[in-house]
């Protein structure tokens, strides 16, 4: 990222006219070992983690403790800040100028749907959150103020708890059998209002330690079972506030030397 926003030939905004003509910006990275605030993610119960995902959560929460890092359990807000309220405020924004049914598709592709697509798995659990029988400019409207709505509760977290980083799954799953997947609350929540993100993997699912099945709690998402993701690889996501990519990956960074040698600082 350094060489291809930092170069001033490669400035992608002279390609680019969506770009944002920002330079990269140098951290300033202090002496000693820097310690960070961190949030962590509330489950939502409407996208319950599966075990192996909630352990490996919990795993990098322990050793960023043991580094004596800062790390506050942020509340689960369900109508103003929660993830599944963040899914269904995306997808009806992607959805908006589409065909309200993917059914017509396979005809147009000429075979039929994958499993997961035929479900219809969209809008989410808990259905649109602005009224789908508005019209356009209407819901337009009101799903920008509902936008805006809930980018200002995370603004507001974020300064009420003075955090640098907010730790998250990466999703509710590992990687699952095929044509079975669900849907992308914990990653598209940050979409929505442009927070940049990043992944770090950490751990794997172990049947032996994750060793009770899991039904999934929504229609659509899939149940987990220890025998089909033994082994699947884990991870966690690492959040910052909008245009503030050069802070995610400095925290990426101290994160990810915590998680590898927890027994270093």
């Amino acid at each position: 990222m350094r060489t291809v926003v930092g170069s001033s030939t490669a400035n992608a905004s002279r390609y680019d006219p969506k770009a944002i003509p920002l330079a990269w910006r140098e951290i300033d990275t202090p002496k000693t070992y820097k310690k960070l605030t961190i949030g962590i993610l509330a489950e939502d119960p409407e996208y319950p983690l599966q075990p192996p995902v909630r352990r490996s959560l919990e795993e990098a929460v322990s050793r960023l403790l043991s580094a004596e890092h800062l790390l506050v359990r942020l509340p689960h807000d369900a109508a103003n800040s929660g993830a599944g309220l963040g899914g269904r405020l995306s997808f009806q924004y992607y959805s908006i100028l589409s065909s309200p049914d993917v059914k017509p598709l396979d005809q147009v592709l000429g075979e039929p749907l994958v499993t997961s697509l035929a479900k219809g798995v969209h809008p989410f659990t808990g259905g649109f959150p602005v009224d789908p029988a508005l019209d356009l400019p209407q819901r337009l409207h009101a799903l920008t103020m509902a936008r805006d709505a809930y980018a200002a509760a995370w603004h507001a977290l974020w300064r009420e708890y003075e955090l640098d980083v907010v730790l998250a799954p990466g999703a509710a799953t590992t990687a699952v059998p095929h044509d079975s997947y669900g849907v992308p609350v914990y990653t598209c929540m940050w979409n929505l209002i442009d927070y940049p993100a990043g992944i770090i993997p950490f751990e794997k699912a172990s049947k032996d330690v994750d060793s009770n099945p899991q039904k999934a709690v929504g229609p659509f998402e899939p149940d987990y079972n220890p025998d089909a993701t033994n082994g699947a690889p884990c991870a966690i996501q690492v959040v910052a506030p909008r245009l503030q990519d050069e802070e995610c990956l400095q925290a990426m960074r101290i994160i990810d030397k915590v998680l590898k040698n927890p027994d270093f600082f």
